[in-house]
């Protein structure tokens, strides 16, 4: 009897602190993502585009896109999401943080990311590939691609 009380004191337990350790998680990411809408309305912001393209290879799977160690949101297959940036120095990656990109923002400009799968032990994961502005654009017109549905700040968003 001890033993199943005690077992779940320590379940009670585990759960609250991961309860709270996600909420200030989650307070520290709109917190970040706040100073950096406020930075890029203050100047001239570029505009920075993470895109998938559709199909069936990689479907189940949802990549992330992260600007600035801020989760800006999850792209599924056929979907793209358009951040405003301020300009300066900005890292981007998708689900590995230690693929991360440098990326010098310049007022005015737009910088294209497209979203690859690579494949991994268990499962794949998303990797950056920065794209010339011009296939980029080309391509998120001719993929037909829709915006992605779980925006994660959507604060951040150009459009």
């Amino acid at each position: 009897m001890i033993r199943l009380l005690l077992t779940a004191a320590l379940a009670a337990s585990a759960v609250t602190i991961s309860g709270c350790s996600s909420g200030e998680s989650e307070g520290a990411a709109k917190s970040a993502a706040t100073g950096f809408v406020a930075a890029a309305r203050r100047g001239n912001a570029g505009e920075v585009t993470f895109y998938r393209k559709g199909g069936f290879i990689g479907g189940a799977l949802n990549t992330s896109v992260h600007v600035d160690d801020i989760l800006v949101a999850d792209l599924d297959p056929g979907t793209y999401v358009t951040v405003k940036a301020a300009p300066g120095r900005h890292t981007v990656y998708s689900d590995e943080k230690d693929e991360v990109l440098a990326v010098q923002v310049e007022p005015g400009k737009r910088y294209y990311y497209r979203v690859g799968l690579v494949i991994g032990m268990w499962k794949g994961h998303g990797k950056l590939e920065q794209v010339d502005t011009t296939i980029g654009s080309q391509q998120v017109a001719e993929w037909k691609l829709k915006l992605a549905r779980d925006v994660r700040q959507p604060s951040m968003l150009a459009r």
